[in-house]
């Protein structure tokens, strides 16, 4: 049986994993003023995306997902003559409307699917199994990595979705905004009852604002927030973050052998710093892979640029 991963364009791996695994990125609508762009995660395109936010180059901006009907014909395209099997995960359902589209859009198609695979001469039905991370940014990019990691060795198709809702739960995403002021106007902007990531750091953003140079660091499990103080300015904020993600990869006790990084930034500066590198080299003393990419668009549209995530499966312990 041939299977298949999806992400959406908000998950945070780095290309050369999703490459290598062959991990399709179902696209998203990102409106810049009046303009639409497409996000792929493709790296010339975030690349260029980073330096207009550092910049302060973009207009009102806010993203929308692709919709159901725009879905088929990619799933059409992508997946239905390449795998039997495939497994789309999305961005938390309670955030965005990605996961309503993608399985509508996934309910709608399997006629042409199935009529598509007769003419190409392949036997045997098309499934698509659309799962919701309940997660965010990096923390959806440790659900996938999971993923490739059960595929690899040798999990049973019927059990990996079992396996990945289960896991879901026990992941954290932790948040640390650098532009402070973005972050509010982007909180500020968007109504109570519509759905974004942004909405739900706005009480975190409003409390710290009088704390001027002193970063939050935003913890997200289960679709809960709880805020810390990170550090006065962002280096000891991010010291501090790193230190914990240390302790809990030296602990063993993470739920699955995987840390995700995320940076909306130059790498070389967080590869520059002793606590990032002190955790890149505990990470493959514990057995646990540390992935490190770029920040969504999605994600530096919301917190700006400069935002450090990362994301993990395992309890909360104090940060």
């Amino acid at each position: 049986m041939r299977i298949g991963l999806v992400v959406d364009a908000t998950c945070d791996l780095p290309h050369e994993f999703l490459r290598e695994h062959d991990i399709r990125v179902m696209p998203i609508h990102l409106h810049l003023g009046d303009e639409l762009v497409v996000d792929r995660r493709n790296p010339d395109t975030m690349q260029a995306f980073l330096t207009r936010v550092e910049a302060g180059g973009l207009p009102a901006s806010h993203t929308s997902p692709v919709s159901s009907e725009q879905l088929q014909p990619w799933i059409l395209e992508e997946l239905v003559e390449h795998y039997d099997l495939v497994y789309c995960m999305t961005v938390a359902a309670a955030r965005s409307g990605v996961y309503e589209q993608a399985a509508k859009a996934s309910t709608e198609v399997m006629a042409k699917a199935q009529e598509k695979r007769v003419k190409a001469g392949q036997e045997g039905d098309f499934v698509l199994r659309v799962i919701d991370s309940e997660t965010v940014f990096c923390g959806q990019g440790a659900l996938a990595a999971e993923a490739v990691r059960l595929l690899k060795a040798g999990a049973h198709p019927n059990a990996i979705r079992t396996l990945l809702e289960k896991l879901r739960s026990q992941i954290g995403v932790y948040i640390l905004p650098n532009d402070l002021e973005r972050l509010r106007n982007e909180a500020l902007k968007k109504g109570e009852n519509r759905k974004g990531a942004a909405i739900w750091l706005k009480g975190a953003a409003l409390g710290l604002g009088s704390m001027l140079d002193v970063k939050p660091i935003i913890e997200v499990r289960n679709g809960i927030e709880k805020v810390h103080v990170g550090g006065k300015g962002f280096a000891k904020a991010a010291d501090k973050l790193f230190s914990f993600l240390a302790a809990r990869v030296d602990s063993v006790s993470l739920e699955a052998p995987h840390l995700c990084i995320s940076y909306a930034g130059n790498m070389d500066e967080l590869r520059a710093m002793p606590s990032y590198q002190a955790l890149e080299q505990l990470c493959p003393k514990r057995g646990v892979s540390l992935y490190l990419a770029p920040l969504s668009m999605t994600g530096m549209i919301n917190l700006g640029a400069g935002a450090l995530v990362a994301a993990f499966a395992g309890d909360s312990h104090a940060l």
